[in-house]
């Protein structure tokens, strides 16, 4: 999850599990993400997008134009999306491979490891040396990472079960935020609307294929 100032956080997926991915999987991905923020963040017609290099129809190469073609029928689906949109609130679900998932995120962290140097320069450039500005600086480090970094653990969609992952860099605040999350996984049923969403999902793909063509 992943937060956007003046809007609702955007829902990444995958960020890491699966490295590689078939156009099927990138809509089962979909699925997932959509019903995980209607449980989590009460939505109920999440916007979804396919991350690509481009909003055309021909961008993304084989199997992301697969999948746009596929998704196409899907509720909420807006399209084919580029990395800024992710962030900009033109859709909560944010859907593509592991691999991209995870460079993608990777870069966002260190990004605002970068920005929260920055601004903590600014701070001492214009203020005196003493404790006051030793508190501005540790206001200005919080209110930069509070409003702008990811959630620090991930829900492994997918799984009979609640899962959450952390990075194996985190820290004691970090493995509580983790396991409030699960407990707002839980508490919202996202492994049985998940299921459920799944299932009705399958079903449909399975008929279509099983529908004559016409012509």
């Amino acid at each position: 999850m992943l937060p956007v100032p003046g809007a609702g956080p955007t829902v990444l997926l995958d960020i890491g599990a699966t490295a590689a991915a078939v156009p099927e999987w990138l809509v089962e991905f979909a699925v997932l993400g959509a019903e995980y923020a209607r449980g989590r963040l009460g939505l109920l017609r999440p916007r979804i997008g396919l991350l690509s290099n481009g909003h055309e129809a021909v961008k993304g190469g084989p199997v992301r134009r697969d999948a746009h073609l596929l998704l196409a029928t899907m509720p909420g689906y807006s399209g084919q999306i580029e990395a800024y949109d992710v962030l900009g609130g033109r859709v909560d679900v944010a859907v593509t491979d592991g691999f991209t998932g995870d460079v993608a995120l990777k870069m966002y962290e260190r990004t605002l490891d970068a920005t929260v140097g920055l601004a903590l320069d600014a701070v001492r450039e214009f203020s005196p040396i003493g404790a006051l500005a030793r508190e501005r600086r540790r206001r200005v480090t919080r209110a930069v990472r509070d409003g702008l970094a990811a959630e620090p653990g991930g829900a492994l969609l997918g799984v009979r079960g609640v899962c959450v992952i952390c990075h194996g860099t985190a820290t004691a605040a970090d493995v509580e935020a983790s396991v409030r999350i699960a407990g707002e996984c839980v508490g919202s049923g996202v492994v049985g609307r998940i299921a459920a969403a799944f299932a009705a999902s399958s079903r449909q793909r399975l008929r279509s294929r099983r529908s004559p063509v016409d012509g």
